[in-house]
């Protein structure tokens, strides 16, 4: 039976998503912002013509992006994500065995494909995205999961192609020798360097290697990397979900600020964050770090750090925002400008375990019935804000006002049009 591996990757995710809202930005060039409109995390193939670059801080183009038209958008995660989820589901409707590998790829494992034609069925699969979603993406076909990526980087940038076939479209050898070292996936800047130091410039040149050579001189990691481009299955599917080992909330305030309460606010909705994603992942903690930093590039750099141990483990939204708050009081000082605060919640643990509760804390009736009651609370909010919207229930500790100063900037943000019912495309005749 042959097996293969594929990727699908959708191309330029973030700008496909705001184009398909808004079909006046095809074929413009068009970039989008991380938090707080800060850097370019997206380019659309125009922009990329332009010279944009990946990572380039806002300031420093805004003139440029002003004088070339091109269109900037801020981030919208809450749309990404929605449009994410509908291309992961149709992919999960064509084939059993996938992994989700970020939000705009995914891994299939192709099983008993020497009866159809592989092409054919792959290109179906990029037309039902295209009608149903909107998204348009590329797919690698190889005999592990690097060749696969190896594929994708060919389809997209050499061939202009929707569908690449390792053996079909083209020969390994000429994928391998024409992909530079620096696409390889898994080989970062630094390794690149290295790498090229020593005349290696391409994935030919490196899977010709000796696996032990670069074991020794580079990791285990490389070495594996460098089999799979021969054609050993060096990394398996991985589609079992797998909770967090810690989790973070945390975001750089829209403009400095020196007032306790305003910090406060935002730390709570940074929190509340927090401990929906512990409870989605059916995790409980009884750690937490509480932080915050002012600009690291003033004389008076201040980036101090609270860890607070709970006395039970808990997902309750409120019990973590109370320890949080006692933690940023005691690391808080006056009259300093602050840019960033946030949580981090450790030593996480399954729901399920059972747990020794505290005898002597109680209020009416017993340990387990209060419980039970706070868990019910907090499901029903959970199933609310899924259903209705983000926020549409909230602890009062969270808002202080109706638009906080602390809040991220996001001048050019689109509407969530997929997940508010307000922002709803409205169709005129």
């Amino acid at each position: 039976m042959t097996r293969l591996f594929a990727i699908i990757d959708c191309n330029n995710f973030y700008v496909s998503c705001e184009r398909i809202f808004d079909p006046q930005l095809k074929h413009k060039p068009v970039v989008v912002l991380s938090n707080n409109d800060g850097c370019v995390i997206a380019r659309s193939n125009e922009a990329k013509a332009l010279g944009i670059e990946m990572g380039a801080p806002y300031f420093k183009i805004q003139a440029f992006c002003q004088r070339q038209n091109i269109v900037v958008k801020s981030s919208n995660y809450t749309l990404y994500g929605d449009m994410s989820n509908r291309v992961m589901h149709i992919i999960q409707g064509f084939e059993p065995n996938v992994e989700l590998y970020s939000i705009d790829e995914a891994f299939i494992e192709l099983l008993g494909t020497n009866h159809i034609n592989l092409k054919k069925y792959l290109m179906h699969l990029v037309k039902t995205i295209k009608q149903y979603v909107g998204i348009p993406i590329a797919i690698g076909v190889g005999e592990t999961k690097t060749l696969a990526k190896v594929a994708v980087f060919q389809a997209k940038k050499r061939l202009q192609q929707a569908v690449c076939i390792l053996n079909q479209t083209m020969t390994y050898e000429q994928a391998l020798m024409t992909t530079p070292i620096e696409e390889i996936w898994g080989i970062g800047r630094r390794w690149a360097k290295a790498l090229t130091y020593r005349g290696i410039l391409n994935a030919f040149d490196l899977s010709r290697l000796s696996p032990e050579v670069i074991r020794r001189q580079f990791s285990m990691v490389l070495a594996n990397t460098l089999r799979e481009l021969r054609g050993y299955v060096c990394l398996h599917l991985e589609n079992k979900f797998t909770p967090k080992k810690n989790i973070m909330s945390s975001k750089s305030f829209g403009k400095t600020q020196s007032d306790y309460a305003t910090i406060a606010e935002a730390l709570s909705n940074y929190c509340a964050r927090a401990s929906e994603k512990l409870r989605a992942q059916g995790s409980l903690t009884q750690q937490l770090q509480v932080f915050l930093t002012t600009n690291r590039f003033k004389q008076t750099y201040y980036a101090p750090c609270a860890q607070i141990r709970l006395p039970q483990y808990t997902n309750d939204t409120r019990t973590i925002i109370r320890f949080a708050k006692a933690g940023l009081k005691k690391i808080f000082k006056p009259g300093l400008s602050y840019q960033k605060t946030g949580v981090l919640l450790c030593d996480l643990i399954s729901q399920d375990i059972p747990l020794q509760t505290d005898l002597f804390n109680f209020e009416n009736g017993c340990v387990k019935d209060r419980l039970d009651a706070k868990q019910r609370t907090l499901k029903v909010l959970d199933k609310i804000n899924q259903r209705y919207a983000k926020d549409i229930l909230f602890l009062a500790c969270q808002r202080m006002q109706h638009t906080s100063p602390w809040m991220m900037r996001s001048e050019n943000r689109s509407r969530c049009y997929t997940t508010r019912w307000e922002d709803i495309i409205e169709v005129k005749n």
